[in-house]
């Protein structure tokens, strides 16, 4: 749009014409989209800015004195001014960020991808209370039960080298392992 067909446009916007203001809008969209693009403010999203810019313009037809001046040049400077005195406005006030954020151009990372550490802060805990549970039950076993145990799997002996050792058929002691395996599930699981 030229000069005059600009200043017939905020005439006609001035009157009420609706389609005059949309064609307005198309005018000056590229540079509330630019402008927007520029401006980052907490709680707003790109959509709250463009929206703030087409309010901006409607302020300015409703505000602009035909004749007095250019009104592509007022309604530039309004524009800028509403957003940039929006960002002062909001600039006290702490950015918050999502862990779903892109950080990069093709959004296929996300903050959350870069934060380090699978350590869950529970599992210490965990592991220190099933170890008391563990060594509890383990003082109830007979005494040739708690050998077969440190012997197979604190000492690293093989069943049949245990049953060497014992002088017992190696059935006898794969059938004396399984039965205080499951006394110890069993305890394990009440």
């Amino acid at each position: 749009m030229n000069y005059t067909e600009i200043e017939t446009a905020v005439v006609k916007a001035k009157s009420g014409d609706t389609a005059a203001l949309l064609s307005l809008f198309d005018q000056y969209k590229l540079f509330i989209l630019k402008t927007a693009n520029t401006i980052k403010l907490k709680n707003y999203d790109y959509s709250d800015l463009l929206q703030l810019g087409y309010i901006t313009i409607i302020n300015a037809v409703v505000k602009y004195k035909i004749g007095k001046h250019n009104f592509s040049s007022y309604v530039y400077s309004a524009i800028k001014n509403t957003m940039y005195y929006t960002l002062r406005e909001n600039k006290g006030s702490i950015e918050e960020i999502s862990l779903n954020t892109p950080i990069n151009d093709n959004a296929d990372l996300e903050l959350m991808d870069s934060i380090c550490g699978e350590d869950n802060v529970e599992d210490p805990f965990f592991h220190k209370e099933n170890l008391r549970t563990l060594r509890s039950i383990l003082k109830e076993l007979e005494a040739d039960e708690l050998e077969l145990i440190i012997m197979l799997y604190y000492s690293n002996y093989t069943l049949k080298r245990y049953s060497q050792i014992k002088n017992i058929n190696y059935i006898t002691c794969m059938r004396k392992r399984n039965k205080i395996l499951s006394k110890l599930r069993g305890k394990l699981e009440d």
